[in-house]
């Protein structure tokens, strides 16, 4: 029955498959804007955000075509935006109005700049033609998500998403295992709020730290926190064309580049460092955001919930994945003491205060969308992280100074557990609470659905995995390791036929491009031990 199930499922892939193609049909992969533009500033705001959003390289976008009445010129780069790191001679300016339209049936994708002939609009989506307003004075537009995930979303096949995130995935469990090594049972999280000021009477020695945003750019406290990971994914702040984003990039390489740490992000938006800031490539991790509840394990499950925040999204999913006993310091909330100057209040050292205002005039419907209900919606994430992480999975949380966020605002470190101090007076985070309990061990039942095919050059390892311990599906290429499986496609299908495992992301893929191949293996692995393994001729 089940390989019936997988049989049809293939099937509907497939179809799914030829659908886009056909849809596809007649589209050239470029990106036009619609409709001309007739005014200098309107040319120069749009152009310079394509030299940011679209680069070329690796994205199959063979070109981004803007049309102007005659007598409008580009102007210079706008001060309050940053620049592209790649080339943009594949972004054309064009004064042929006649060929505008003509163009544009012929597109991939696009773009309306502004509001207009309605009827020519509803006519490319009549045509299969992706549309998508990028409006910068458009409040329902949004204009600041649509630019920065269009060509992860629209210029890259699933296939080399999955590949993407495949890479992401074993160079985190290549990084977590050394991680593990270490023993280290202590966690620490670090918001940019006001207490992250007092970083310096703690010692995070032989702890997993994890720091967020524009902590990048204080060199003191890095070496003083000595963070595994750094996390930032706003699309505004970090990711977008502003001035601040681009200053936010800048502090991150130059601190990837000096340290052994790793930078995590949502893959849609984080996918443009890779053509951007190449450079931090092999230090980048990106994961796609597919959970609708807190991921507790990231080895396990490589997503991402769809949660508010990089406290949130990044940050506890990474610490809950190493440890059972987490310290949160710089997660304030609303101060009831500074000025919530930007949402709400930063550190001294830990914000770019001169360059806020980039974001906004870049971006002027961002902070209009974002005081509607976001930090309602951050509250309501903490909670739900925090109220998971306490009853399903015994994590425990601290704060190391007040916060006013609702969820943690009971659980400052109590003054009976700040005991050990080192020579500098500095509270001894690790040895606060001791080890963390030894997990119950559930009966190592694995269910299994995996298969290996070829195509052309390439081979794809697929099917589905269920167990009830963490459990890795090892890749094997002529007896030689070759990586690991992901584990993150959703099969409720799986879920609805063994619902005693609970478990929605139990679908794995693995891609081997490798020419000199003819036996391949697979085996899942829990702990040390090999569960079950099976090795096919290809």
């Amino acid at each position: 029955m089940s390989d019936t199930i997988l049989c049809l499922r293939e099937v509907t892939m497939e179809i799914k498959k030829k659908l886009k193609e056909l849809l596809h049909k007649g589209q050239e992969p470029k990106i036009v804007y619609y409709p001309e533009f007739d005014s200098e500033e309107d040319l120069t705001n749009h152009y310079f955000r394509a030299c940011w959003y679209f680069p070329a390289v690796n994205n199959h976008c063979a070109g981004v075509h803007m049309y102007k009445k005659a007598g409008i010129s580009l102007g210079e780069r706008p001060k309050h935006m940053g620049s592209s790191n790649v080339p943009v001679d594949h972004i054309k300016i064009r004064t042929d109005a006649l060929r505008l339209k003509k163009d544009a049936e012929s597109a991939r994708v696009v773009l309306v700049w502004k509001k207009c002939d309605g009827h020519f609009i509803s006519s490319l989506k009549q045509r299969g033609i992706t549309v998508v307003n990028v409006d910068t004075n458009d409040e329902e537009a949004v204009e600041y998500g649509r630019y920065c995930d269009l060509i992860w979303r629209y210029f890259k096949s699933d296939e080399e998403k999955k590949m993407i995130i495949q890479d992401s995935y074993n160079r985190f469990i290549k990084y977590a295992d050394k991680i593990k090594e270490k023993g280290w049972k202590t966690g620490c999280v670090f918001g940019t709020g006001p207490s992250l000021e007092t970083a310096e009477e703690f010692d995070f020695t032989d702890c997993v730290s994890i720091v967020c945003n524009s902590i990048v750019q204080n060199d003191k406290l890095l070496s003083h926190i000595k963070p595994q990971f750094v996390t930032a994914g706003d699309v505004v702040s970090h990711l977008g064309v502003s001035l601040y984003a681009e200053t936010f990039r800048r502090d991150l390489v130059s601190y990837l580049k000096n340290s052994e740490a790793y930078y995590l992000t949502t893959a849609p938006f984080g996918y443009l460092l890779l053509e951007q800031c190449s450079e931090i490539a092999d230090k980048v991790i990106l994961v796609e955001q597919i959970m609708d509840a807190p991921n507790f394990d990231l080895i396990r499950f490589f997503g991402l919930p769809k949660l508010d925040s990089t406290f949130n999204i990044h940050m506890l999913p990474l610490v809950h994945t190493f440890c059972d006993n987490i310290f949160i310091l710089g997660c304030d909330g609303k101060s009831k003491t500074r000025n919530n100057e930007d949402f709400w209040a930063h550190a001294q050292e830990a914000q770019y205060f001169e360059l806020v205002q980039t974001g906004h005039i870049c971006h002027p419907t961002f902070d209009i969308n974002r005081k509607k209900s976001t930090y309602n919606r951050y509250q309501d994430s903490v909670l739900y992280s925090v109220m998971e992480g306490e009853k399903k999975y015994g994590k425990k949380y601290y704060t190391l100074q007040q916060s006013y966020i609702d969820a943690l605002e009971d659980k400052r470190l109590p003054d009976e557990l700040r005991k050990n101090y080192n020579e500098k007076g500095q509270l001894i985070l690790s040895q606060v609470l001791g080890g963390q309990k030894e997990k119950e061990e559930n009966e190592a039942e694995i269910k299994e659905n995996i298969k290996i095919t070829r195509e052309k050059d390439q081979i794809l390892v697929s099917g589905w995995v269920l167990s009830k311990q963490p459990c890795r599906v090892a890749v094997y290429v002529q007896d030689r390791f070759d990586g690991y499986a992901v584990r993150n496609l959703k099969r409720p299908d799986i879920q609805k036929k063994y619902p005693e495992y609970d478990d929605l992301f139990s679908g794995i893929y693995y891609y081997i491009n490798r020419k000199d191949m003819s036996e391949v293996t697979w085996k899942i692995i829990v702990g040390m031990e090999i569960m079950k393994e099976a090795k096919q001729s290809v």
